[in-house]
């Protein structure tokens, strides 16, 4: 399968190292003879050709690259996983699904979580028996995620939770999901919280799916109505669960630095294949500077991944900056390429009801993951170590 071997290939040379190019070639051979599932054969209801792929992988010695060889990876560095994450961008295999458990759920637990829940849950994302959904985003806490009003009241054993949830991708097909909410109310806000890890299937939760623009319902509202959840189930210790929130975050933006660029190449690549010697200079222009700014954010994610400390979270803003103006502009230069098609869904052909879809659905990328405004903040005070906003009186 060649789409998008010319962007990503084409700067490769200086990147990875003669062992990284021979674990390419590897995968590449076992991966182009495996049948992996695409994006075409995911439908809303399925879930199960993305929950068989990590078992596959797991298998095949390919689950998780850059994990501890006692979780199941093979302790190697991160850019191999990014090699994966290319290489399966090219085969347009769904991996965005099982995106939260080996991104963020499997580091945090390897990271902050007991003995117990590491050897319960690990194995169980790289085999593909647990989807996982995020639970921190609330309808009246904005980007303060301090501020969240979810409740989580101990009870003997358990802790009782209230509250609203909301943006939480794939809760509706979620085995299990992370949730922070608020212990204690006598502290300052970002030292009362708690980070819980829930069965999706506990009484008291109910998960409604959020129709976008696109036509996608890949968000989804979350209400937890007297959930009981084991107080075994916390990840650190109760009160402390924003240092956990952080990791989390921190994880995220990592993630989206790694994978997002892979897809946009791909798609741009194809998108250049219209783009020959008889369209306008100015098209061709705009063409050229998107196919530079992808190259740079292939190199940003190659950045992160070389990072072995801190060096790595300026990298990480950067790289979801990116990754929104990015995925902005390859949806414009789609409309303009393949013209009045994209302009509803109602197309004849697949390119341009994909580019529809790809335009509507571009703006949600400046707020999912972070928004623009938090990822700048984050770089000005971590990276430039420009002095804070100043706040009102309280």
């Amino acid at each position: 399968m060649n789409e998008g071997r010319g962007l990503l290939d084409g700067i490769g040379g200086l990147a990875f190292e003669p062992d990284e190019d021979r674990f390419r070639t590897e995968f590449r051979r076992w991966i182009d003879g495996s049948d992996p599932p695409t994006m075409d054969s995911i439908t809303p209801g399925s879930t199960r050709a993305v929950r068989d792929w990590p078992g596959r992988l797991l298998a095949a010695g390919y689950a998780a690259p850059n994990w501890p060889r006692a979780y199941g990876g093979s302790d190697l560095p991160v850019g191999y996983q990014l090699i994966l994450v290319e290489e399966m961008a090219r085969h347009a295999v769904p991996f965005h699904v099982t995106y939260v458990g080996l991104n963020m759920v499997g580091p945090l637990l390897m990271a902050l979580g007991t003995e117990e829940q590491r050897q319960r849950r690990i194995p169980a994302i790289l085999r593909g028996e647990e989807l996982w959904c995020q639970m921190f985003s609330e309808p009246d806490a904005g980007s303060d995620l301090a501020a969240l009003a979810t409740t989580a009241v101990r009870d003997g054993d358990e802790f009782v939770v209230r509250g609203q949830k909301v943006w939480s991708s794939f809760a509706q097909v979620a085995d299990m999901g992370l949730l922070l909410a608020r212990t204690n109310h006598d502290v300052p806000k970002h030292r009362g919280l708690t980070l819980f890890l829930v069965d999706m299937a506990t009484p008291g939760i109910t998960v409604r799916p959020l129709r976008q623009m696109s036509g996608n319902a890949d968000f989804n509202e979350v209400f937890l109505d007297d959930v009981r959840i084991p107080a075994a189930a916390t990840v650190g210790d109760v009160d402390h669960g924003w240092e956990a929130a952080h990791f989390i975050l921190g994880a995220e933006r990592g993630a989206v630095t790694l994978t997002f660029y892979p897809m946009l190449a791909v798609e741009l690549t194809k998108l250049l294949q219209h783009v020959n010697g008889d369209a306008s200079p100015l098209l061709r222009q705009r063409a050229a500077q998107l196919y530079e700014r992808v190259a740079i954010q292939r190199l940003t994610a190659l950045r992160w991944a070389s990072s072995a400390d801190g060096g790595g979270h300026a990298a990480s803003s950067i790289g979801k900056l990116q990754a929104t103006v990015n995925a902005r502009d390859l949806a414009s230069l789609r409309s303009s390429v393949l013209g009045p098609r994209t302009s509803g869904y109602l197309a004849d052909d697949t390119a341009a009801r994909e580019a529809a879809t790809a335009i509507a659905g571009s703006a949600g990328l400046a707020i999912a993951g972070g928004t623009t405004e938090i990822q700048k903040n984050a770089l000005a005070d971590g990276a430039l170590g420009l002095p804070k906003e100043p706040k009102p009186a309280s």
